[in-house]
């Protein structure tokens, strides 16, 4: 079974915007900040875990509900005017059918399925930071060992004498100038 995507998991949530959060006006709202700032130490402990681990974890299934419990009452309050600034109503937009109904914290019913929701939203923000954190890495790794030639980015970094690799071939062809077993001669 596919995972739903962030904007998906958001729109259940009842979160406003059409795109994602990050790039909308609202990532700046204090409820949000005060979510995302809540989310880091969790994704800062699992960020080791593959989504099997994390569906798996009862910490992390108690950490989800440490979250949810800190930050249910505040963002799916009873307070439409607070909840407005935020959230959908779903009279309104029901997000294509991902938001039939609006949740509040002091439905029990709406606790879990917020808390579910929630899971799978901290679950999702840990796999995007691996493979993030990957990619950061995988560059740092072609940065210091260099670009092949031949390789498309050769091409585009061909400007830059180290990564062109004209000078390993000057050093190389220099040490390899009195042998005569270095098929590279010229």
């Amino acid at each position: 079974m596919a995972r739903p995507s962030m904007l998906v998991i958001e729109h259940k949530l009842g979160f406003r915007p059409s795109q994602v959060m990050h790039l909308s006006d609202l990532s700046k709202h204090p409820l949000w900040l005060g979510l995302l700032g809540d989310i880091e130490p969790i994704l800062q402990r699992y960020a080791n875990m593959t989504h099997a681990q994390l569906r798996d974890s009862t910490e992390f299934a108690s950490d989800v509900g440490v979250l949810a419990a800190h930050q249910g009452p505040r963002i799916w309050s009873d307070d439409l005017g607070q909840r407005d600034q935020l959230l959908t109503r779903a009279a309104r937009n029901t997000h294509n059918g991902h938001y039939p109904e609006d949740l509040y914290w002091s439905n029990s019913e709406h606790q879990e399925i917020i808390i579910a929701l929630l899971r799978e939203l901290v679950m999702e923000k840990v796999i995007n930071f691996r493979a993030q954190e990957k990619r950061w890495w995988n560059k740092q790794v072609d940065i210091f060992i260099g670009t092949p030639i031949g390789d498309a980015r050769h091409e585009r970094e061909s400007s830059n004498p180290i990564s062109n690799g004209s000078e390993a071939r000057e050093a190389r062809d220099s040490v390899n100038e009195g042998r005569r077993d270095t098929p590279n001669q010229s």
